[in-house]
């Protein structure tokens, strides 16, 4: 005699049936809502001090004396430009004007401003989740401090 061939009983079938449905019946988990970037505050930060930099920038260009060496204070105005452009690319932001203290009158506190800003630009990028994120920012800040040492040059301690 033969052996039957396997095959599948109805019961068989039946149970299948129904551990596919009771399987699709579950309640299915909820995807959790995006985690923010843990870089946009920092880079929101540097975004908003560029800004103070280039408003102060602006007007020591307007208030310049006629036949003034303008040419350090242009080139700085474009550094902090494209520091600015670079920022906001990651936030995916617009360029706004500045809304912290009014701009820096006189180049010594102008330089003393972007001193004082490379500290926090390098503890942002060392504290930075993202490395495009903190490559731009250590980025800024070794800018920062190589501007303000061509300028403690210019100009003396």
């Amino acid at each position: 005699m033969r052996p039957h061939p396997a095959s599948v009983t109805r019961r068989t079938l039946l149970t299948g049936v129904a551990a596919a449905a009771l399987a699709a019946c579950r309640p299915r988990h909820r995807l959790a809502a995006p985690l923010p970037d843990p870089d946009t505050a920092a880079l929101t930060a540097a975004a908003e001090s560029e800004r103070v930099l280039i408003s102060a920038y602006d007007a020591l260009t307007v208030t310049a004396a006629p036949g003034a060496d303008t040419a350090a204070t242009a080139m700085a105005l474009a550094g902090h430009r494209a520091h600015l452009i670079a920022l906001e690319a990651l936030l995916a932001t617009p360029t706004s004007s500045p809304t912290g203290p009014p701009p820096l009158a006189a180049p010594d506190q102008l330089t003393a401003a972007v001193r004082a800003s490379v500290a926090k630009l390098q503890k942002a990028a060392m504290s930075a989740a993202d490395g495009r994120s903190a490559a731009l920012l250590a980025s800024i800040a070794a800018w920062h401090a190589a501007s303000t040492a061509a300028t403690r040059l210019r100009i003396g301690p």
